[in-house]
């Protein structure tokens, strides 16, 4: 690989973070980008602590503590924790609809109350 291509994937390697991808597309980009800097992730101790640095703030709060040296169980840990992550705000969303809908029926309600007080 010519030196110059080398250069500019260990910078895109530096800079490779989560942000809104699926764990799983992150770690695909990032493992074939850690390749070309090598001296970075020298051990898979330091393959788990940089790859935990460019987590997204949710995920990466959730699993720093955990200090698995790992890889393989990281990423496993961190894709369960993505998907729990998901089933959250997917509940949440379904209970506020939910609460929306009852919220209008009581609204209603309550008005159709207030209009039979008043006549």
């Amino acid at each position: 690989m010519p030196p110059t291509t080398r250069e500019k994937l260990r910078d895109q390697f530096l800079k490779h973070k989560q942000l809104t991808l699926p764990v799983v597309v992150f770690e695909v980009a990032f493992t074939g980008l850690s390749r070309v800097a090598l001296e970075l992730v020298v051990t898979e101790e330091w393959h788990c602590i940089v790859f935990e640095k460019r987590l997204r703030a949710g995920l990466l709060f959730k699993v720093a503590g955990s200090m698995i040296r790992d890889y393989g169980r990281l990423l496993k840990a961190v894709a369960h924790l993505e998907t729990v992550d998901q089933v959250e705000k997917e509940r949440m969303r379904g209970s506020r609809r939910s609460q929306e809908v009852n919220g209008e029926s009581q609204d209603s309600k309550r008005q159709r109350g207030t209009t039979l007080q008043q006549s």
